[in-house]
């Protein structure tokens, strides 16, 4: 159904030149499925002036079929706009907004998230977290009809050679629901590998008295799935569910306890502690772990009543007896 557009080549002004990038890739995002490319990845290449605007003017048209596709469910069938900075030390590439940028499509302004100035960085321009851009709304939604994309951006005064990249893609959305039964069919990890975590003496549990807790650190609720990145080494987990909902409104993709990145195809449910929220009371909430592997669940104390007992029945024993 998703079928490469026709592809026109960018015309860019202001002295500004591009240049495809054969050999870039994307990072997939998870949250999009059937993917493909309106316009491919192309480098952005500026003038490398240190506060001149570069501009760029990039065209596409929809195909017959693909503007049926998206006009058949256009809050799931998505155009989206994506920008990189070019890492040539990385196979894959994130989402990555060159500095001081504005768009436009078709003459309306995109709405971007607002820029974020480091404290500790004052002659850095405020920066925009980087993410992918739905245009879908914006777009015109007819075969063989021109779409108008004007990009402006400005040279990153830290590095006036970084180079950027661009490229638009039709997507239709996933839930995390899906996403999250995609983990689960890859199936558990190996329980014997958590033990090895557990019983290793530099493991942090180890050092922390064996007590773990069955809470989300990012929901602050019982996990019901525990998972972790199949790169991160600590024997902690987080919930997937609670990851991937996160993830779709700011995708960070950032393992909440080693801030390591957690990306979804590394994502696996931990297969030792899912054996564990199986088999404990929704109320326990935390274990004891022995370095063997075994567990206990770790009872909260009940409540003591405050209710006070009533005063014992005093009986009086007359010593004055009638004769």
């Amino acid at each position: 159904m998703c079928q490469s557009a026709e592809i026109k080549k960018m015309r860019i002004t202001r002295s500004s030149s591009i240049r495809k990038s054969n050999n870039m890739q994307f990072r997939p995002l998870p949250f999009y499925d059937k993917s493909c490319f309106l316009i491919e990845p192309n480098e952005l290449k500026s003038r490398g002036i240190v506060g001149k605007p570069n501009d760029a003017e990039i065209t596409f048209q929809l195909t017959i079929d693909q503007a049926d596709y998206v006009a058949m469910d256009r809050d799931k069938v998505n155009i989206i706009l994506r920008f990189c900075h070019i890492d040539s030390h990385l196979s894959e590439q994130d989402d990555n907004f060159p500095p001081e940028i504005s768009i436009t499509v078709n003459g309306s302004p995109v709405i971007l998230a607002p820029a974020i100035s480091n404290p500790n960085r004052p002659n850095v321009p405020p920066k925009r977290p980087g993410q992918h851009v739905d245009i879908t709304k914006l777009c015109k939604i007819c075969p063989l009809v021109t779409n108008k994309v004007n990009v402006r951006w400005f040279v990153d005064p830290t590095d006036k050679h970084r180079a950027y990249a661009t490229t638009i893609i039709i997507g239709e959305k996933v839930t995390p629901e899906e996403l999250l039964n995609r983990i689960k069919e890859r199936g558990y990890s190996d329980p014997e590998n958590t033990k090895r975590l557990i019983s290793d003496s530099d493991s942090e549990v180890a050092t922390t008295n064996l007590q773990y807790s069955l809470m989300c650190p990012l929901g602050k609720m019982k996990m019901m799935s525990p998972c972790k990145s199949t790169k991160c080494s600590h024997v902690l987990c987080f919930d997937a569910f609670i990851y991937l909902q996160m993830n779709e409104k700011k995708a960070t993709w950032i393992c909440p306890i080693c801030y390591k990145p957690a990306y979804y195809p590394d994502l696996i449910i931990d297969g030792f502690f899912m054996d564990i929220i199986e088999k404990t009371e929704s109320n326990v909430t935390e274990v004891a772990l022995n370095l063997d592997g075994t567990w206990s669940p770790v009872l909260k104390m009940e409540q003591q009543s405050t209710t006070k007992n009533p005063p014992p029945e005093i009986i009086t024993i007359s010593s004055d007896e009638d004769d």
